[in-house]
């Protein structure tokens, strides 16, 4: 029996250290505000539970911009203050300004894209709850300001040296894994025996490229290291989507009648499987490989079209693996240091500002036609919504947890101060009846079912009760204060599914329209940049394809599919366009071009269509590529 305790004991006992730290951190924030005698003390407690990090780098990074954008939104909110003359002018400068925040942060990626959104909601905190007590203005900003600051300090004390550093040792994981399937598909493409493997890999290896760019952010945050290689990585995921690309080209190309191809092929297969066992047992850079350097040169004379991504590939490992001084690669030109993989999407950015003016505009007329007191808390909650989510692909399921989460932490801040303390109460005995509570959330937030709200039980259970307030107002207004958090999240929730909607259907529908686009973009043009940058928007809204196409419930291969061809006939224009600048194209591929180009007009811009064109386009070029070679 005691064996069996002590097994138990040792299966949760992280969780309940990692738990202990959480709590001990949001409690010890809010004693020090308290001592500090520093207004709503409980903005510390809510900050030292919300830069809480799986990693220390991610920890830092977090709290930085956290800090970062509640200085920009508070002190923008005391000017914004000082230059309003009425409600109506209030709600007109918050609306432009969450346009601006949330705007500029769907344009940019990571912490610094929260850092915006920081900025967004904190101006709408401070100018809501300052408007009308303009005398209490300064004391607001800098309690908010020193709030923020003592729940970063202090839970980065507690919880930094129990935290991984970074997530740097799961993304070379991943990267490793990726380079090894990447080399593995080939071979298995070139021995031509499994095509339904092959298929299968092709699929695997795109989405093991997606988790990787979604990574990014996070595994290096706070690690200067990942942010100087982060280019490197960002070529690397590019080679790799190029040597997947040239593994449809070769399927597509294979001639089952030709035996003489077909033993090349598998001669080849052998030697690369020979290179990337002894890849798998080193992990170097493959340029450093003789066997490799031979080969690839045996396959520039065989089979060019498979020779030029393996060259860049070992570049680019090497590079990532800082090994150019040690080893001999090949001489292959490396591109200037600027970013190739990720674009900015103005579409989604003007369509999440504009969502942020309407939702909160709405809430804002609500509250002038209605003149109804508990308004601006209906306003703030609105707000934090519309711009902390605005770049999820499916945020509408997101706020429903979220609601439930709030819920129940509306309901339990109901039960504490008008049941258990209905009068006027210490902080201390406060401190004391939130640390169940938090000690239940932060348990919740650790079980797959009730993640996603837990935290949100937290924070309104703190955001309505107000811990640190010897006394809260009327009861009436208590209750209606509550019930306008929970308003403000339903308003935002249908913003994001009625009004300016947003969800992984739709982001898929847009992402694949604008593929279609630049595939056409690309047919009409003879610019090396234009085509090099359409290539790369391509790849990377591919990625961006199957984000979206794995948080839906349904059977996703004609995506991927699509996602494949699209890649494939985005590297046939790319290497006509450049062959017709030495030389004229053959009439047959000319008029494919133009033929492809004609249907993509023509599709209506419809996604069956589309991917079905793309799809039947895809075979198309690759025989007219067999063709030309032969």
């Amino acid at each position: 029996m005691l064996n069996t305790v002590y097994r138990s004991l040792l299966r949760f006992w992280p969780e309940a250290w990692q738990v202990t730290r959480s709590v001990t951190a949001a409690l010890a924030a809010y004693t020090i505000a308290v001592a500090m005698k520093l207004e709503s003390p409980y903005w510390a407690a809510m900050t030292a539970l919300i830069v809480l990090q799986p990693t220390g780098g991610q920890l830092l990074e977090k709290s930085f911009y956290r800090l970062a954008g509640t200085i920009a939104g508070a002190l923008g909110g005391l000017m914004m203050l000082t230059f309003a003359t009425s409600s109506f002018s209030l709600i007109l400068m918050l609306c432009l300004w969450l346009a601006i925040c949330v705007g500029v942060g769907n344009l940019i990626y990571g912490y610094r894209s929260y850092g915006f959104m920081v900025a967004g909601f904190t101006l709408a905190l401070i100018v809501l709850e300052g408007w009308g007590h303009q005398e209490q203005i300064d004391a607001l900003v800098v309690a908010r300001i020193d709030c923020i600051f003592i729940g970063i300090v202090v839970t980065t004390a507690i919880n930094i040296s129990f935290t991984p550093r970074n997530g740097m040792k799961n993304l070379n994981r991943s990267i490793r894994n990726a380079v090894l399937a990447s080399l593995k598909l080939v071979s298995l493409t070139l021995q031509s025996s499994e095509h339904a493997k092959a298929e299968r890999g092709r699929h695997n290896l795109l989405f093991m490229l997606a988790d990787i760019e979604k990574k990014l952010d996070s595994a290096g945050a706070g690690t200067l290291a990942l942010k100087r290689r982060r280019f490197h990585i960002e070529n690397l995921i590019v080679d790799l989507l190029s040597l997947l690309e040239t593994s449809v080209l070769l399927e597509q190309q294979l001639n089952p009648n030709d035996e003489k191809s077909i033993m090349i092929r598998q001669t080849i297969a052998e030697r690369l499987d020979a290179v990337t066992s002894r890849l798998e047992g080193s992990w170097r850079p493959v340029g450093t490989d003789k066997e490799f350097a031979r080969l690839v040169a045996e396959v520039g004379a065989k089979l060019p079209v498979l020779a030029s991504p393996l060259l860049s590939l070992s570049a680019s490992l090497d590079l990532l693996l800082d090994q150019r001084k040690k080893s001999k690669l090949p001489n292959v030109p490396v591109t200037a240091p600027e970013p190739r993989l990720r674009e900015r999407n103005w579409q989604e950015a003007a369509r999440a500002s504009l969502r942020a003016v309407i939702a909160v505009g709405i809430t804002g007329t609500i509250w002038q036609l209605t003149g109804w007191r508990e308004g601006p808390v209906m306003m703030m909650a609105t707000a934090i919504m519309v711009s902390i989510f605005s770049t999820h692909d499916h945020p509408s399921v997101l706020l429903s947890h979220i609601f439930g989460g709030a819920l129940v932490g509306v309901l339990l801040a109901f039960v504490v101060r008008l049941l258990l303390i209905p009068g006027q109460s210490s902080a201390f005995t406060q401190g004391l009846l939130t640390l169940p509570v938090l000690l239940g959330g932060m348990i919740a937030k650790n079980r797959r079912k009730t993640a996603l709200g837990a935290m949100d039980t937290m924070m309104f259970f703190l955001f309505v009760m107000q811990p640190g307030l010897p006394v809260v107002a009327s009861r009436i207004q208590f209750v209606a204060g509550g019930v306008a958090g929970l308003a403000g999240i339903v308003l935002a929730l249908l913003s994001f599914r009625y009004v300016v909607p947003v969800n992984p259907a739709l982001r898929l529908r847009t992402l694949l329209i604008s593929i279609a686009k630049d595939l056409l973009l690309m047919t009409e043009t003879n610019s090396p940049q234009i085509l090099e940058r359409g290539l790369n928007r391509t790849r990377y809204r591919v990625l961006r394809m199957l984000d979206n196409a794995s948080l839906m419930n349904r059977d996703m291969s004609d995506v991927v599919d699509g996602s494949l061809a699209a890649l494939a006939i985005g590297s046939f224009l790319k290497r006509m366009q450049e062959e017709r600048a030495h030389t004229p194209l053959s009439e047959k591929r000319s008029l494919a071009m133009r033929e492809f180009g004609a249907k993509l007009s023509s599709s209506g811009m419809n996604s069956e269509a589309i991917i079905s064109l793309l799809k039947d386009s895809s075979f198309h070029f690759s025989r007219l590529d067999q063709i030309a070679s032969n």
